[in-house]
């Protein structure tokens, strides 16, 4: 077997990013000569890269050769999860399941509504992986973001990993992850309008998991509201002695309505949906606050729904059980009975489980084309366990397609053409903002397109898909110049050449004699891109 090649240092580059670059490589030995580290300090930086940079997951271990005499670090030596092939492939799925959770998200709104859509998208689409957790069991791809995001299955710092990624990598907002040692428990504080405020994502999803329930009691905290908890708390915990580089002392959403929201707060064309449990009045609201409310404006209730009855049947469970998922720009909630589609204006499409018996709904979420829900006795059986989980098929468009294009330039637009809506269906194409409009995006100039579309159909879940628009550039035409001269002891340049035309032979080449000569002449065309 031969040796494994030795990564050094070839440019004048920062520490952090000459040793990712060495990472993502998929190096196993790091030459950090250059950089005069002691052998702790290595070890401290080394660390806090990999904190820096969760896309890193597929790191196992490290080992730092140095030189004795002096106790200076010159070599990492790293060990990977698996082999090269299999971490690529690993790779791969990351980076479509971080796109993916991005693409969620309206980057139109401001940064901390962002922070909200991904907080639940992340709390919704991840289980606590609690069974490894109580058996100590915990496996490392757990405590990482592709955990998170691709098996759908971390611990705290998987949570946090994959938030810090989503956040800074693909939505430019800044985003750290922080640890507490005694509490052995990591979280994330995020800048949102020059201040700092403490997201933990890991607390605000049930353990067990009940699908579609997300609480919002420790999202954008100051570090008094983190550190005592959350008055509308199930227990008693807070957090304590963490290390981090920022203080949260803006308590500007310490009081935000969302504390008392349990489950996804979805967006849809300019407002924001919810279910609360409202305890004077004993019911449960669906309710919504418009953008320019949404923090300070009243909510508007859209429709009631009774609490969930306990198993005498005389008296409530206290709190909400009614879950919102959104799926196909469409929302969906459910009561203890049966499951609805709200289309607008106080009107809704019931879905019944044929298998309710004596039980009731207590989770209850939409994933693709399939509702989830749980059905238990009561809601602490849901708390405890994962075994009842069924899942409804949802009608889908199916058989539309659209081919790819190719063409050379010719200054008109060039236009996809999708294949198998039926009367009624609606065609639609994304914008630059993620936004559906009736109209494709415009497509003129050489280049290659994405245009993403989307078929709605009543009463199912839309066709989304992609096609290609490749426009290669036109070979220009032209004349090539003729009947030019000059005079004996010029130089070449001295020769006017007629519009778009320059000298490919040097210009201060001489015209030394009489006579005819040949010299070569190059084209630009004015339109360089077509």
């Amino acid at each position: 077997m031969g040796r494994a090649r030795v990564y050094s240092r070839t440019a004048d580059v920062s520490f952090e990013d000459y040793v990712v670059a060495a990472l993502e490589n998929l190096e196993t030995e790091i030459d950090i000569t250059a950089y005069g580290y002691s052998l702790d300090e290595a070890g401290v930086e080394y660390n806090r890269i990999l904190n820096n940079n969760p896309q890193l997951f597929y790191t196992k271990s490290c080992s730092i050769s140095y030189i004795q005499s002096n106790n200076m670090a010159n070599t990492y030596v790293i060990e990977y999860i698996d082999d090269k092939d299999a971490i690529m492939e690993m790779k791969t799925s990351f980076e479509a399941a971080a796109n993916l959770a991005a693409t969620q998200v309206d980057k139109s709104l401001d940064e901390y509504q962002q922070a909200l859509m991904v907080h639940d998208y992340l709390a919704l689409n991840c289980e606590y992986d609690y069974e490894n957790y109580q058996a100590g069991t915990v496996p490392e791809i757990s405590h990482t973001a592709y955990g998170s995001l691709v098996n759908q299955v971390a611990v705290c710092d998987g949570y946090a990993d994959a938030f810090a990624y989503i956040m800074e990598d693909k939505l430019d907002i800044p985003c750290e992850v922080i640890s507490s040692d005694a509490m052995h428990h990591a979280w994330n504080m995020i800048e949102i309008g020059q201040k700092w405020y403490h997201v933990d994502i890991t607390w605000d999803d049930p353990a067990w998991d009940r699908i579609g329930r997300v609480m919002h009691e420790n999202f954008l905290c100051s570090d008094s509201r983190i550190s005592k908890g959350s008055p509308n708390a199930q227990n008693a915990n807070n957090h304590y002695s963490w290390s981090g580089d920022h203080a949260a002392d803006s308590t500007a959403y310490d009081d935000a309505f969302w504390s008392q929201i349990d489950c996804a707060i979805c967006y849809q064309d300019g407002a924001w949906y919810y279910t609360k449990y409202m305890d004077d009045a004993n019911k449960i609201w669906f309710g919504k606050r418009t953008d320019d409310n949404f923090l300070e404006g009243n909510e508007e209730k859209l429709w009631e729904l009774d609490p969930w009855k306990a198993e005498s049947g005389t008296s409530y469970w206290p709190g909400c059980y009614a879950y919102l998922a959104q799926a196909d720009d469409k929302l969906y909630l459910n009561s203890q009975d049966a499951m609805y589609r709200w289309v607008g204006d106080g009107n809704v499409e019931k879905y019944t489980p044929s298998n309710l018996d004596d039980k009731k709904i207590y989770g209850f979420t939409v994933r693709g084309n399939e509702m989830w829900y749980v059905l238990d006795s009561s809601p602490n059986d849901s708390a405890t366990t994962r075994q009842f989980i069924f899942k409804s098929k949802l009608e889908q468009v199916e058989g539309i397609s659209a081919e790819d294009v190719t063409g050379t330039y010719n200054g008109n637009p060039f236009t996809i053409t999708v294949e198998g809506a039926q009367n009624g269906d609606t065609i639609e194409y994304m914008d630059a903002d993620g936004n559906y409009q009736s109209t494709q995006p415009r497509m003129v100039d050489a280049g290659t397109y994405e245009v993403s579309y989307r078929v709605s159909r009543e009463g199912c879940i839309s066709y989304k898909g992609t096609a290609t628009v490749t426009i290669e550039q036109a070979t220009p035409t032209y004349e090539t110049p003729t009947g030019l001269s000059g005079y004996v002891g010029d130089a070449l340049s001295t020769v006017t050449l007629p519009e778009g035309f320059t000298w490919q032979t040097d210009g201060n080449t001489q015209l030394e004699e009489a006579g005819v000569k040949q010299f070569l002449v190059k084209y630009t065309p004015q339109d360089t891109k077509n």
